[in-house]
């Protein structure tokens, strides 16, 4: 009877077995990309170009609500026209101006304006502010978007039972 050879792992001084060399590549590669996905997490979740819209999921949920408000808002007639000039104003900020009128271009006075303010290129941030009434149907709020590109202005105008729900972009040079 001939005698088979068996070929075990290389026993190492202390009686412990070595481990494979092809093993230790499977926990370099898992080590690897362990490291690839935490940076990756970690450089998503702290760029403010990457962005999420806030309250998506409710938003979906309410869709034929939000559908119905943006049809009541075309019902009214209502226009917002928004003025963002390049100039900063003495606080530093960029004024916003919003010229609400109705059907027949009549300013509406009284209404009050809660807006959302924000660059396209950096959407993850997000100005939440309140415009007040300067004049007749004229409206102001001042923002910290001073840089150029695509800029979006969310607005819900309110005047007693009345809500009118719009949102206005615009590309802005940088204001100087």
């Amino acid at each position: 009877m001939q005698a088979t050879e068996h070929t075990h792992a290389p026993v190492s001084p202390r009686g412990l077995r070595a481990v494979p060399g092809a093993l230790w590549l499977v926990f370099g590669l898992l080590a690897m990309n362990f490291t690839v996905v935490g940076v990756t997490i970690y450089l998503v979740s702290r760029d403010t170009h990457f962005a999420v819209e806030p309250d998506y999921y409710q938003r979906a949920v309410e869709w034929d609500a939000s559908k119905a408000e943006l049809a009541r808002s075309a019902a009214l007639g209502w226009n917002a026209a928004l003025d963002a000039p390049d100039a900063r104003s003495a606080s530093g900020n960029r004024t916003l101006t919003i010229r609400l009128t109705d059907r027949d271009g009549q300013p509406i006075s009284g209404a009050n304006i809660d807006a959302v303010a924000f660059h396209h290129g950096s959407a993850a941030t997000r100005i939440e502010f309140v415009m007040v009434e300067r004049g007749a149907g004229i409206y102001q709020g001042e923002v910290p978007l001073r840089d150029a590109g695509l800029h979006e202005v969310r607005l819900i105008a309110s005047r007693n039972d009345e809500h009118f729900v719009t949102s206005v972009r615009q590309d802005w040079k940088r204001a100087d």
